[in-house]
């Protein structure tokens, strides 16, 4: 249901066109960085961490219409950090994955960690679905919407399934879970 839903709503031609001023701002934002960090040429920087942050707030744009790591928004780098942190813990070795009888004693406090990254990620994510549902109650009354501008939380927000093959809509926790694993993606 949702390579589906990618493949009719996300990766059709028209929206990819629409989406290539966000595509540009992320770029020129990602030089404006590079500038400041700098210093004006006196300083060394990390090309690498500069990328990856304009692909973060690539995927902040193309997920939630904003940047992510704006230097304004403090929930947007609290969100990349615990995201982070939870592919930096499914990425370590656990000794109770080799010793099945330890998993419940959590040695290496692994999984405890992991779950205190992701619940926090999924509380931040739930903000910026919360604050996109109640703007978008808000203007559901006096405005047409633009099918070109959609972001991906848009379209699951919109969702109606046949309650069959597919649920009638996504739950908030499904949606959740949905931009949680598309945000994190860009550290693998």
């Amino acid at each position: 249901m949702l390579r589906r839903l990618c493949t009719t709503e996300f990766f059709v031609t028209s929206r990819l066109d629409a989406m290539h001023g966000a595509r540009t701002r992320c770029i020129d934002g990602m030089l404006q960085y590079i500038e400041y960090g700098s210093a004006n040429g006196t300083k060394a920087i990390d090309i690498g961490r500069y990328i990856f942050l304009m692909s973060f707030n690539l995927i902040g744009n193309l997920m939630f219409s904003k940047d992510l790591l704006d230097p304004k928004s403090e929930k947007g780098a609290e969100f990349f950090r615990h995201a982070g942190k939870v592919m930096e813990m499914a990425g370590k070795p656990n000794m109770a994955d080799f010793f099945p009888i330890l998993r419940w004693l959590d040695p290496q406090g692994i999984r405890r960690k992991t779950q205190f990254h992701v619940a926090k990620a999924f509380e931040i994510a739930g903000g910026f679905i919360k604050e996109r549902t109640d703007q978008s109650m808000q203007n559901e009354i006096s405005t047409d919407h633009d099918d070109q501008r959609k972001d991906y939380l848009d379209v699951l927000l919109e969702f109606r399934g046949d309650g069959v093959e597919e649920p009638t809509r996504f739950s908030s926790t499904t949606i959740n879970v949905i931009v949680f694993v598309r945000a994190s993606s860009i550290y693998i």
